[in-house]
């Protein structure tokens, strides 16, 4: 059994994971735990397809599955990079678009909070709907906030987290295909690997 194939599924999906080049980036750190883990696979293929004549074909067993682990480790390592690196992005990306947005609290934030936990739920979605469809910035910000406890706006923080997303997206649209085609390559690089 060798691993040629996954090989070249790792070779062909590297080519497709981002990376800026940019030595000690997020990117480029993710794209080389990758890189790692494909060099350990490609040692273990190594000593499968070559086995050591001056060993014993347990000891070459050994040497096969030492290597394994290494290479599950490698790719475990890759893996848990990929997603904080992958939630470190979204994170800036979302810091960004507030900023873009000037979604910044006035002085009359506390009043609008207490005015809103005041309404009861069909008002609020109301309230809500209203301050999207005006481009009510002062209200958005002291109700999506994110420094702010959902508490002492009346919602649940999921609830809080929707507006925020709904507000972004509709009036500061972010350029995500690098974060996603991220996500989306290296889950794919662990789901067509995992099984070694």
């Amino acid at each position: 059994m060798s691993y040629t194939v996954e090989l070249n599924t790792l070779e062909a999906l590297l080519q497709r994971m981002p990376h800026d080049g940019i030595v000690g980036s997020k990117t480029h750190q993710t794209w080389g735990g990758f890189v790692q883990a494909g060099e350990q696979l490609k040692k273990l293929n190594s000593f499968i397809l070559n086995p050591d004549d001056m060993l014993s074909d347990k000891a070459n067993a050994l040497r096969i599955e030492e290597q394994r682990t290494k290479f599950q480790a490698a790719l475990k390592t890759a893996s848990d990079r990929a997603l904080t690196t992958v939630a470190e992005l979204r994170a800036s990306q979302l810091a960004r678009q507030i900023t873009a947005a000037s979604l910044v609290e006035n002085e009359q934030a506390a009043e609008i909070r207490a005015v809103f936990r005041g309404l009861n739920s069909s008002e609020k979605a109301a309230f809500m709907a209203q301050a999207f469809k005006t481009d009510d910035k002062p209200v958005i910000a002291a109700l999506t906030n994110p420094a702010t406890s959902p508490l002492l706006v009346g919602i649940s923080g999921e609830q809080m987290r929707l507006y925020r997303t709904h507000y972004m997206d509709k009036f500061l649209p972010a350029d995500s295909s690098v974060i996603d085609n991220m996500r989306v390559t290296s889950e794919t690089l662990v789901k067509a690997l995992s099984h070694i």
